[in-house]
This record gives structure tokens, sequence and C-alpha cells, in this order.
């Protein structure tokens, strides 16, 4: 919330960290819809206690070079965190779920998308 005139749109709790785009509410209640077992998946990783999504520095993480998306995972899991994708930092495209099998070239800049405690 880089402008003063958005603030309006947050309040100051300890429960409302972010806001939540209006098509991501919509993607979380169609899967609701379809699986309602996944509710507690989203109260973990949409509350602010547990596990949430963080983007972590590839330079910070100490993985940069070319990796396939399963190498990239079980390093995650070694540091006790889940790999869901990652973000060029100069395109700032992102990328979610690609296959086990694909080479993933990283660079210092780019961060990768974890679900993970701290």
């Amino acid at each position: 919330m880089r402008k003063k005139s958005n603030l309006n749109l947050i309040r100051i709790d300890d429960h409302l960290d972010y806001v939540v785009a209006s098509n991501m509410s919509s993607l979380f209640l169609a899967q609701l819809s379809e699986n309602y077992d996944i509710r507690d998946l989203f109260k973990e990783i949409l509350s602010n206690e547990g596990n949430e999504l963080h983007l972590r520095k590839v330079g910070d993480f100490g993985c940069e070079g070319t990796y396939s998306t399963l190498q990239l995972r079980n390093l995650g899991l070694e540091n006790n965190c889940i790999i869901l994708g990652y973000l060029r930092a100069d395109t700032y495209e992102s990328f979610f779920n690609p296959g086990l099998g694909e080479q993933i070239d990283l660079k210092p800049e780019d961060s990768l998308i974890v679900l993970a405690e701290n």
C-alpha cells in the first residue's frame, strides 16, 4: 500500500495483513464449492497463524543455477517449506506448479514462491 489514499481499503487489525483481489476470492470460493474438504487448507494459508505464502529470493535461499522442479522441491523440504513456483525478477512473470522434470534456470534476484511457517 504505497498510496496513502488506499489505506482506507484495509483495516489495521490482528487478522488482516493484506488485500485479496476479487478474482482470487472468486477462485477460492469456486474451489471450496467443488471440494469443501480444502477449507482447512485455505484457513491455514490465509490466516496469521501457521504456514503462509512467501517470496524468498533465490540468492538468499542459496540455489542459483539450473534445477529440475523435483530438485527444487526436495531442497525446499530440506528447508522446511514447500516450493510452489517461482517469480522471474526481470519480467515479473510467475510460474506455478511446473512439471517435475522441467529445468528451471534461477538467477539470484529471482524469487521462489513458498509455503512456510516463517
